[in-house]
């Protein structure tokens, strides 16, 4: 089940990705009970050159997001770091990701990136 809300969540997450700013993506964890999922995605927005942060926090028992989720942070300056759009949104999601016990490690194992050229984007294929 973590695996598949995992592949799905990089699909419903790249949104923002495909403006062809090649967002990159971070699996930040489930709570115990495995009703919750964090993940961050962030980048530099292609055009304006300003960093940002999303973390996302979903509910994968409603199939939905955690009131709140997502929490973004955007910093409207090209000189900007990306450090400090993580820190702002980072802080912004702490209180639900300690609420929701978010605390196990999650490990990404496969992912059709939007970067990556491929027939099917809905499928996953393995060599044998």
């Amino acid at each position: 089940m973590r695996i598949i809300a995992l592949v799905a969540l990089m699909v419903l997450g790249s949104a923002r990705a495909l403006a062809a700013d090649g967002a990159a993506f971070n699996a930040i964890g489930y709570s115990p009970d495995s009703r919750y999922f964090a993940f961050e995605q962030y980048g530099v927005q292609d055009g304006s050159g300003f960093p940002y942060w999303d973390i996302f926090v979903v509910d994968l028992k409603s199939n939905d997001w955690v009131q709140g989720s997502p929490y973004r942070a955007l910093i409207e300056s090209e000189q900007a770091k990306p450090a400090t759009a993580r820190d702002q949104a980072r802080a912004a999601a702490a209180p639900a990701l300690k609420e929701l016990d978010i605390t196990l490690p999650a490990e990404l194992i496969a992912a059709t990136p939007a970067t990556e050229a491929v027939p099917e984007r809905e499928r996953l294929i393995f060599d044998r």
